[in-house]
């Protein structure tokens, strides 16, 4: 008896991105494993003195919806379902040194704020809490905010788009932006 044919024919091979990184409007687009230029500053596009290698995550904003159901499901869930892009950033002497002193403030204020409930504990009193803690989860979260390079606006199968870059910097992408994959098309997970 002769081999019947399958009844679908076998998936053709995906063809390699023809570009790893482009930009649309005001937007970065980045491709996981690509990396777009280093040799000019991201957010004023002069000289780049140093290009620190970054991790970008971003998880779907509906996750914050379990810090309903306590914070450490918020943080298993976000630590699952996040994505993820690294690349190197270029920055000038002026954003490198700010983004590194914006880093430590944000460590400083986040050791206060968790300092803070040793000290109102040793003291039995409630006014560390308003003296240390919350200037320190302030310094916290402004630093964090502050020693931003690059904002993900969304990461999904390995493609990052970005906000923050300068306008001159921009210019010297080319306009070949990455599409993300529609819901519920085959490449989307």
């Amino acid at each position: 008896m002769p081999a019947t044919p399958p009844p679908f024919p076998p998936p053709l091979p995906l063809p390699p991105p023809a570009t790893t990184y482009g930009r649309s409007g005001k937007e970065l687009h980045v491709r996981a494993g690509g990396q777009p230029p280093t040799d000019r500053c991201v957010k004023c596009g002069a000289a780049s003195s140093s290009a620190p290698l970054i991790t970008f995550s971003w998880h779907t904003p509906l996750i914050y919806l379990s810090i309903l159901a306590g914070v450490v499901v918020y943080v298993i869930l976000a630590v699952i379902l996040r994505q993820t892009v690294s690349f190197r950033v270029g920055l000038c002497a002026h954003h490198a040194s700010m983004r590194r002193a914006w880093s430590v403030s944000a460590w400083i204020g986040l050791l206060a704020f968790l300092g803070g409930f040793f000290v109102a504990g040793a003291m039995e009193s409630a006014m560390p809490l308003l003296v240390v803690n919350l200037p320190g989860l302030i310094l916290a979260i402004v630093g964090s905010r502050l020693s931003t390079t690059l904002r993900p606006v969304v990461i999904r199968d390995g493609i990052g788009h970005f906000t923050g870059a300068s306008p001159s910097y921009l210019e010297s992408i080319p306009a070949t932006p990455l599409a993300l994959p529609a819901r519920g098309s085959p490449g989307m997970s």
